[in-house]
């Protein structure tokens, strides 16, 4: 369901979250992220407490979890570099037809609430 509650969230996202679910993403720890940056995990576990990230920076984590500095940076466009929506509509499909009736609908009403603010 990763898809679709993502897609659902992704307006009320913060930075920190956007960069958790990056690593999630890649399947990568913050030791991993760590070494790619040549930095300790503890300067990434600040940045996922929500501790500032200085915009270079920022662009090279972007570009070592393979996701656009515009998502990133920002919330808005595509995460993926390449993503195609014929792609994302067969991700959410694949996902819609794992879920429950209870899940769906929940995830409908998800999606309403955001729509209407």
């Amino acid at each position: 369901m990763m898809i679709t509650t993502f897609s659902c969230r992704i307006w009320t996202m913060e930075l920190k979250d956007r960069l958790q679910y990056a690593l999630d993403r890649k399947g990568w720890s913050q030791t991993d992220l760590g070494n790619a940056l040549g930095l300790t995990p503890q300067a990434i576990q600040k940045w996922l407490n929500g501790g500032g990230i200085r915009q270079n920076r920022l662009k090279e984590v972007a570009e070592v979890l393979g996701v656009s500095y515009q998502w990133l940076f920002t919330g808005t466009g595509i995460m993926v570099d390449g993503v195609t929506i014929e792609g994302v509509k067969t991700d959410i499909y694949k996902e819609i037809s794992d879920m429950s009736v209870t899940e769906l609908l929940d995830v409908l009403d998800t999606a309403r609430s955001i729509n209407s603010r």
